[in-house]
């Protein structure tokens, strides 16, 4: 009877001590990440800051650059290869504004054409005569087609009356009724 107890409380004790071991790894992986950001005027480098060792690993990478007349403005983002030591293309962002219009434009990376055409996609919002909120279309690249398909186009005033109707409705904010009335 002995021998049971004792082998039952070593039982239990190595129970334990894996519980602690694999909750403290989980633990672990559950810490947020702790970024350090290096801006300039024309990229910015951020980089995942290791409280442990103390050490920077580059994470992403962003360079910035606009048209002449500051109407076109390119975004594009970079990732680290940490085995290579490099950066790899990761996507472009374009962004055109004309007058009160604006255009912009998405592309993932794609490694064997080695240029932004992965998963294209488009969004215009503009402004109609005598309406004072813009009409928003989104667009998704066709590539059986080879031309742009609009996806959603859906007026903000559409969207915002469905919001604020849906918040009067369920009671959450009372003042947004007075205040359209």
């Amino acid at each position: 009877m002995k021998t049971i107890v004792l082998s039952s409380r070593k039982l239990v004790t190595s129970i334990t001590i894996c519980l602690l071991f694999v909750c403290m790894h989980a633990a672990n992986a559950m810490e947020p990440m702790n970024f350090v950001y290096n801006k300039s005027d024309n990229n910015e480098i951020v980089y995942l800051y290791d409280s442990i060792s103390q050490a920077l690993t580059p994470y992403l990478k962003y360079d910035f650059t606009s048209s002449e007349n500051g109407q076109s403005k390119h975004k594009t983002a970079y990732y680290w290869k940490a085995y290579t030591q490099k950066w790899v293309p990761y996507y472009l962002l374009t962004t055109t504004t004309k007058g009160e219009n604006q255009i912009q434009e998405f592309a993932l990376w794609n490694n064997k054409k080695q240029d932004f055409s992965l998963n294209k996609q488009k969004s215009i919002s503009y402004k109609q005569a005598g309406k004072d909120v813009p009409t928003f279309v989104y667009f998704k690249w066709n590539n059986k087609d080879d031309k742009w398909e609009v996806k959603d186009a859906n007026l903000l005033e559409s969207y915002m009356e469905l919001v604020v109707n849906n918040a009067v409705k369920s009671g959450k904010n009372a003042s947004v009724n007075k205040s359209i009335e």
